[in-house]
């Protein structure tokens, strides 16, 4: 059902009335009016032609279309030319004043070709160039056509008078009615109709300038299918799908090529077709050439639009549709161009004709999916196209820049003096924010580079830049120039990927082993006891032995496991505190890890929260730790997350303070509560009694209302040291390594003056 856009001044709408008895007027109307013609008495007949503006303005009553204009002209014109004939019925009435209002019907029906006009020169003003081509070759075809139709209609009249001149100017109006018809594609039945409703006009203006009698109404002239032609337009108008008909963005939809190809054929056989049927007549004034020569120019113009066409074609199939850039195709074409050598040269590396002497850079929006997730795709795609219009800006003419995935573009650069640098096209390209939806966002990319050697394949150099791209990604971001040492490193980091994705999935336990998480305490520093514990997962594979965390989780982070690994630790951490509660223990708050993925993920808060809610846990009971040298997007959508669960009751940890670059600007983004300072801040507490540095750290929790806890705690004069600047909280191997749940349950319990066997019941 199509929705009709209430555009009025009055919000009432129509009467129910209206809308009940608009079909079975147009049923009457349209079945009495045809017949009326040729039974009624002239006066009565051109009477009852009245109801058709009437049925016209109440179809424009009821569905009320956005776009009220054309519609109002239509209705205008048919009331004119309906009166029209009511004044030439009339006994005695003078012939100028119905031919007047017929001329004003003219007008009228003639501003809504106008208004079609415009709106295709506005179109065509903001096209691209080759379909702007193809559009005038195709009006060129088409004025040539209709051009040489007037012409024949004036030179075989011996007087030429305003009738006949009127009679020209329609044939071309409607040859731009026929020129829409061509190219506009069908959007619903009232497009339908009005189609056919062109070009029933066409034909009956060229019926009218025929020789032959004339089938006419019994009682006063009727031009040539006029009959059909009104009934159409009719009907058109009392279709729901007129609010269609002139929507600027459905008339913007364009048949495809081939098919304005074909319908282009009928115009080439047109001139010959007129020579026929009047040419031989010795009553002719225009010369055999001249339809010859319309015809040449005809088929010669459809020519030119046909090799545009196939042009486009060819154009489109090495271009990306979103950016315009090369994509996979045209990226091979470029690469085959620069393969071949110069007039004269050999193709070798030293010839400045073959491909060596260039570098493939294959690049990676790194905040892509962060930007799809949380703002939308189409606010993704304008990430894209900004992306692609400031690496096109920053590469030098020589250079060549593709799309060959979603956010994966190619970029070949020339080396040697004076060419791109790649690392200064990135900093041209992400060094400012990208403003999407009203907000300045941030993005960076990580890059893999590797030089074109004489003989080598682009599908061998996209191998390998996509091996350096990902240890760019490894490595946070950046620029990796590829070696065959990355190959390996790459090669088995993806296999380890694959064998996590298996984890994951809790099948072939005995070939890639499990994920367990085990728990170390956070406690008070003056008194020892356990106040909480923080989540830390482990992975035993049967081969590899233990993986170690830095390796599997950044894996998991690059290759888009990282949100699936945080939810499984937090799951298995919630139901471990279920546990321990029914083991007697007190209740502990367990803090759990999250990665950049789950940061950034827009569903945080809500997965979060159902989490506790499966488990039956309050809110308090959990703390999440976001990482200080994660570099995460200067989004407001992330810190509204954790503003919402901290409103909840959950708590927020800013891990590793002091080992990254943004501490500060963390603390201001985010609503932390609790900083964790890193050990390369305490560690040096170990030989050096005092550290005005970390007096400082601590000096601005304080001032801040911060809690701050210490990592890193190995010996008891460290311990003593950081108590004494006034850090109540720490976790280190000196209270405690990390340990299994029964094994944590057994600790508290010993320190707590419980039974450890409780912990195991």
């Amino acid at each position: 059902m199509i929705p009709a856009e209430r555009t009025s001044g009055s919000s009432a709408g129509p009467a129910p009335w209206a809308t009940r008895c608009f079909p079975l007027a147009c049923l009457v109307v349209l079945g009495f009016w045809p017949v009326s013609l040729w039974l009624l008495p002239p006066l009565a007949a051109a009477v009852a032609g009245l109801c058709l503006p009437a049925v016209m303005a109440l179809g424009l009553h009821v569905h009320r279309p956005a776009q009220r204009l054309p519609w109002v002209l239509l209705v205008v014109s048919q009331g004119f030319g309906a009166v029209s004939h009511v004044v030439a019925a009339l006994p005695g009435a003078p012939a100028v004043a119905s031919q007047g209002l017929a001329v004003v019907s003219h007008v009228t029906g003639s501003l809504v070709v106008a208004w079609i006009l415009v709106w295709i020169v506005r179109r065509r003003a903001s096209a691209r160039r080759g379909r702007a081509c193809a559009a005038w070759l195709e009006a060129l075809v088409l004025a040539a056509v209709v051009g040489l139709v007037a012409a024949h209609v004036l030179a075989e009249r011996s007087e030429v008078s305003l009738t006949q001149v009127a009679s020209a100017a329609n044939l071309l109006l409607l040859g731009v009615v026929l020129r829409y018809i061509i190219t506009i594609a069908n959007t619903g039945p009232a497009v339908t109709m009005l189609h056919l409703c062109g070009l029933v006009a066409v034909v009956g203006q060229l019926l009218q300038h025929l020789p032959g009698e004339r089938f006419a109404a019994a009682y006063f002239d009727t031009p040539p299918l006029a009959v059909p032609m009104v009934a159409l337009l009719t009907l058109a108008a009392a279709h729901p799908s007129m609010v269609l008909v002139f929507d600027p963005d459905l008339m913007a939809r364009r048949r495809s090529a081939s098919v304005q190809m074909l319908a282009l054929l009928p115009l080439v056989a047109l001139p010959p077709a007129l020579w026929l049927m009047e040419g031989h007549h010795d009553g002719t004034t225009l010369p055999v050439w001249l339809y010859l020569l319309v015809g040449a120019l005809v088929a010669a113009l459809g020519l030119l639009r046909g090799a545009l066409a196939l042009r486009a074609t060819e154009r489109r199939a090495a271009r990306d549709p979103l950016t315009d850039l090369l994509n996979r195709n045209g990226l091979a074409q470029a690469f085959a161009a620069r393969r071949r050598p110069a007039a004269g040269g050999s193709g070798t590396a030293g010839d400045p004709g073959a491909a060596a002497g260039w570098v493939l850079c294959l690049l990676d929006v790194d905040d892509f999916k962060h930007v799809n997730d949380s703002l939308g795709h189409d606010v993704g795609d304008t990430l894209i196209l900004e992306v692609a219009r400031r690496l096109t800006s920053a590469v030098g003419p020589a250079d060549a820049v593709a799309r060959t995935g979603g956010d994966e573009f190619v970029l070949l650069l020339a080396a040697g003096t004076g060419a791109s640098n790649p690392e200064q096209v990135l900093d041209a390209v992400f060094t400012e924010p990208f403003a999407l939806a009203g907000r300045q966002v941030s993005a960076r990319a990580s890059t893999g580079l590797v030089p074109v050697e004489p003989g080598s394949s682009m599908l061998q150099l996209l191998a390998d830049a996509d091996v350096a791209m990902y240890a760019a990604k490894a490595a946070g971001g950046g620029t990796v120039a590829f070696t065959e040492d990355l190959r390996r490193q790459v090669l088995g980091r993806r296999a380890l990927v694959e064998d996590l994705r298996v984890v994951l999935t809790g099948d072939e336990a005995e070939r890639v082993g499990g994920l367990h998480v085990v728990y170390q305490p956070l406690v008070d520093m003056g008194s020892g006891d356990v106040l909480s514990c923080e989540a830390l997962v482990r992975w035993e594979h049967p081969t590899r032995g233990r993986v170690m965390p830095d390796q599997f989780l950044s894996a998991a982070e690059d290759h888009g496991l990282g949100v699936a690994v945080d939810r499984a630790v937090l799951r298995a951490a919630l139901a471990q505190l279920v546990r321990w509660d029914a083991a007697g223990l007190p209740p502990l708050s367990v803090s759990v890890n999250l990665g950049r993925s789950s940061t950034c993920h827009p569903g945080l808060a809500l997965d979060v929260l159902d989490a506790l809610a499966e488990v039956g846990l309050p809110a308090s009971r959990l703390r999440l730790e976001i990482t200080e040298h994660e570099h995460l997007p200067n989004d407001p959508a992330i810190a509204e997350e954790f503003q919402a669960l901290v409103a909840a009751g959950v708590g927020l940890s800013l891990d590793d303070f002091g080992a990254g670059y943004a501490s500060l600007d963390y603390l201001l983004r985010y609503p932390v509560s609790t900083l964790k300072l890193d050990r390369c801040i305490t560690a040096p507490l170990m030989s050096d009694p005092e550290s005005p540095l970390l007096e400082g750290v601590v000096g601005l929790a304080a001032r801040l209302g911060l809690t701050v806890l210490a990592e890193g705690v190995e010996t008891a004069e460290q311990r003593e040291r950081l108590a004494g600047l006034g850090i109540d909280h720490g976790q280190g191997w000196y209270f405690a390594r990390p340990l299994s749940g029964d094994d944590f349950a057994g600790h508290v319990l010993e320190r707590t003056g419980g039974s450890p066997d409780l912990a195991r019941a």
